[in-house]
């Protein structure tokens, strides 16, 4: 989903009679709900239900004999929630527990600062305490860093920043290796300041095919500070 960001090319939009079409031939992906659930496709929950029951999707993703399989009927319910309510109809969807990833797959999708105001909005909670759900604390630094720190490029205020440099610092103390770093130290390549700098010089390095990341992200902080001194 990302890549079709970060490398451009030449992209067929998702149609109704194209998601139908994939459904029936069992090569629909989660991408193409996504992508059809950003353009607020007109009928696009409709025919979500249909398919759900056609095809009989599994909202979880283990059948009753043990299979493993997509939870598209999860993903459709995402999907169909933000084209009828926008940002508070995922908003809502989180009321019922397990649909973190798949909202914030979404909002990667979105690409935008509204994304990313909803993230602070939606998991502020865990925004303020990372350590209370390391899992999803590391989807939500992954999200971000893909939203914010990849074309095409989105703006967002000073306190946003602040709020999510905030964040950062404090998972960066709950991280036990530099697989757990590395998303939020790229992520400060888009929120880092000054103290920032100081905190990548106190880090363990990286090593391997991680060891540019805190030179690349040092060097990314100053072009930025550089930048908005003018």
């Amino acid at each position: 989903m990302s890549a079709l960001k970060r490398y451009p090319k030449k992209i067929v939009a998702p149609t109704l009679s194209s998601i139908r079409r994939r459904a029936s031939n069992d090569s629909l992906e989660v991408e193409h709900i996504l992508e059809a659930a950003a353009l607020k496709l007109d009928g696009l929950p409709e025919l979500l239900d249909e398919l759900a029951t056609a095809e009989g999707w599994s909202d979880t993703n283990q059948l009753p004999d043990g299979t493993l399989v997509v939870p598209l009927a999860r993903w459709a319910r995402v999907a169909s929630a933000y084209c009828h309510d926008g940002m508070q109809g995922l908003k809502a969807v989180l009321e019922a527990p397990g649909h973190e990833s798949f909202v914030l797959a979404l909002l990667e999708e979105l690409h935008s600062a509204e994304a990313v105001d909803a993230i602070i909005d939606f998991f502020s909670r865990t925004l303020d305490s990372p350590a209370d759900d390391p899992a999803l604390v590391r989807k939500m630094a992954s999200t971000l860093n893909q939203i914010l720190c990849f074309k095409p490029e989105v703006e967002i205020t000073a306190p946003t920043r602040d709020r999510i440099r905030v964040f950062v610092t404090d998972l960066l103390d709950h991280c036990s290796d530099q697989v757990e770093r590395a998303a939020p130290v790229l992520l400060l390549r888009a929120v880092g300041d000054d103290s920032s700098l100081d905190l990548l010089e106190a880090l363990p390095p990286f090593t391997d095919a991680w060891e540019t990341t805190i030179p690349t992200t040092k060097r990314a902080i100053r072009k930025r500070l550089k930048s908005t001194k003018g």
